[in-house]
Formats: structure tokens, sequence, C-alpha cells
């Protein structure tokens, strides 16, 4: 890195890593975060561990978990379900509970649910 004026890591689900693997990561994310040079962004869902172990290294923490995410996701969730002629021989009563079911366990991440709506269409 020190040939570098600066240098960027991105590191995407980090909440994903096996927890064999998330002890040494985490050991070497502390390490590169005392580098000046180093410029880190780190996803993650807010799990207890992760919360921890950066309270202590010097991170931002910029959280996207909000209602409004939330209320965006479950209307794009809901105009797929009630627009896309795949959906049309569903109740009413069936597609409200995978439209809440979905929107409650998205946690914020939709693009989870995009492969999942696309499968249930054809079922």
């Amino acid at each position: 890195m020190e040939c570098f004026t600066k240098t960027y890591l991105v590191l995407d689900a980090l909440d994903e890593i096996t927890e064999q693997d998330r002890d040494e990561l985490l050991h070497i994310l502390g390490k590169l975060s005392a580098f000046p040079k180093a410029n880190m962004i780190v996803t993650s869902r807010k799990e207890d561990y992760l919360i921890t172990t950066f309270q202590s290294l010097p991170f931002h923490q910029i959280s996207l978990s909000t209602s409004e995410v939330d209320e965006d996701i479950r209307r794009y969730i809901s105009e797929i379900i009630n627009k896309d002629s795949g959906f049309s021989k569903w109740t009413e009563s069936l597609r409200s509970e995978v439209e809440n079911t979905l929107s409650k366990r998205a946690g914020g991440m939709l693009v989870i649910f995009i492969p999942q709506l696309c499968f249930i269409e054809f079922l």
C-alpha cells in the first residue's frame, strides 16, 4: 500500500463469512484500519459480533435499515406481485401473505428476494 497515495478496499456481505474465517478477517481489517492511506467500505447486516468489533475501530457507520427502506422494499414487492401476469392466478389472500412475508424477512436487503420472486412466479 505504500506505493499508492490512497488504497480502497470494498467488502460486501461481511456477515456471510464463515465463522472459521471471521476472526482472522476482522483481525486483518483492524490492522488495515491503522494505515492512513487505507480506505474501506464494508457492507453487512447488523450482527452483534460485527457491531462489537467495529466499535473499537475508527470506522463510521451508515445504516440503511430504516423504515423508509423497508417501505420501498414493500412497495417494490407489491408492484411485482400485483402487476405481473404470472401472479394473477393467485388469490388476493395469497398475494398479500407473500408480500407481507417477503417484506418482513427482507431486512433491508431487497436483492435477496428478486430471484425468489422470479422463481415463485412460475409455480
